[in-house]
């Protein structure tokens, strides 16, 4: 039995960007080939989703006794939650290989966080 982790990319502004602008084909290949790896290596245990800009959040959150919203992210941070996945491997050691290659930690960030098995 393996280790279950979510994965979660953080991205610059810039990244998040890239999706639209004149770069967007190398953008959306290194991550198609990223996944297609894991697929392969069948460590992929869900494919999870591409989130889209931190601006079209939406936070609740409670201040006090009152229920607050805002627009946006509340993290005010220069890398913002880009997408997540799960994968399945053996250890820690092979997570943590899984998310070197991916293109989020080129200026970005990966966030691996063991699942808690109940």
């Amino acid at each position: 039995n393996g280790m279950k982790f979510m994965v979660m990319s953080y991205e610059t502004a810039e990244q998040f960007a890239a999706r639209k602008n004149e770069q967007k084909d190398a953008y959306w290949v290194s991550w198609r080939s990223y996944f297609q790896a894991m697929e392969d290596a069948k460590v992929l245990a869900y494919g999870g989703n591409i989130l889209q800009e931190p601006e079209t959040a939406r936070t609740i959150y409670a201040d006090g006794e009152q229920i607050q919203t805002a627009d946006g992210s509340l993290v005010d941070d220069a890398k913002q939650v880009s997408g997540y996945w799960v994968i399945d491997v053996p250890s820690w050691k092979e997570a943590e290989a899984w998310a070197r290659r991916s293109p989020a930690i080129h200026g970005g960030a990966i966030e691996l966080r063991p699942i808690f098995e109940r």
